[in-house]
């Protein structure tokens, strides 16, 4: 029996072929499928399975004693088996998918492809997607939304800074006037008790002289002799 390993920092891949159905080229796209996954790949391809049933149970096997997800291919039966355990993460609802992501590629005969297929419908379900799937990844439409919203951001955040800059000098609104302070009253004169009597003495010489009778003319007389 052919054994290949190939260990990678985030996903470790067992490949059993003994015979030799999967190419060179075959077994670099799955290293390369498995190697930023966080959980191993065990891909057995063999011929000697006979029956689903027997196939099945391989597969169960190895998932017991290793973990990860396991895929094993009877390419003369047409017989494919695929396990996972919890920590793949994939949620029982999705195994189906996984199981049957690759018939398109047996169908074909091409094997390599079909456990690839199987490989990344696995990283997909559990939200790692596979190299080759993100190579050739188009962009969606949430893609072109979000970009055009952020050009529209942008934009209009560039609008309201030119529009600050550039405003007439007229526009721009005057400081408010400060309010004058408050005129403080004239001191007060202070006038001396003696003042006060010459000022009171004033005022009521000059009330007498208002009232007064006008001076009598002066009249002369000469006496004859």
């Amino acid at each position: 029996m052919l054994l290949f390993c190939a260990a990678a920092l985030a996903g470790e891949l067992k490949l059993d072929d003994p015979t030799q159905r999967l190419s060179a080229a075959d077994a670099a796209a799955l290293t390369e499928a498995v190697q930023p996954l966080p959980f191993s790949v065990h891909a057995v391809v063999d011929d000697s399975a006979e029956t689903e049933a027997k196939l099945a149970a391989e597969a169960k096997a190895l998932r017991e004693a290793e973990g990860g997800l396991v895929v094993a291919v009877d390419p003369a039966h047409r017989h494919t088996a695929v396990e996972l355990d919890a920590t793949v993460g994939v949620e029982r609802a999705n195994f189906a998918t996984v199981r049957a992501a690759g018939d398109a590629s047996f169908r074909k005969g091409e094997w390599g492809a079909g456990l690839v297929a199987i490989v990344e419908a696995t990283a997909a379900r559990r939200g790692v997607r596979a190299p080759s799937a993100a190579a050739h990844r188009e962009p969606d439409l949430v893609d072109v939304v979000a970009f055009f919203a952020f050009v529209g951001a942008v934009l209009c955040f560039g609008g309201a800074l030119g529009v600050v800059h550039f405003a007439p000098p007229g526009t721009a609104s005057a400081p408010p006037t400060a309010a004058p302070p408050p005129t403080a009253a004239p001191p007060a004169t202070r006038v001396g008790a003696r003042g006060a009597g010459r000022s009171a003495a004033a005022a009521r010489t000059r009330g007498a002289l208002r009232g007064a009778a006008p001076p009598v003319p002066f009249l002369s007389f000469s006496a004859k002799r």
